[in-house]
């Protein structure tokens, strides 16, 4: 599992998460016409984040 980062556009937020320092931020205005291609990706890796992060502390539901 790798950090994720995406660099701030005219009409979308820079995102960081950090999964060295355990960090999530995102800042800006979302503002795309797009909003499906944009933020698709960032919820399937939130999708895996929860699995990997599950496994790493011993969690299953």
């Amino acid at each position: 599992m790798e950090s994720l980062r995406i660099k701030k556009g005219d009409t979308t937020p820079k995102l960081d998460f950090d999964l060295d320092k355990m960090e999530f931020s995102l800042e800006g205005e979302s503002r795309s016409e797009d909003v499906l291609t944009f933020y698709e990706p960032i919820i399937k890796w939130l999708d895996n984040f929860k699995e990997w992060f599950f496994q790493k502390i011993g969690v299953s539901i």
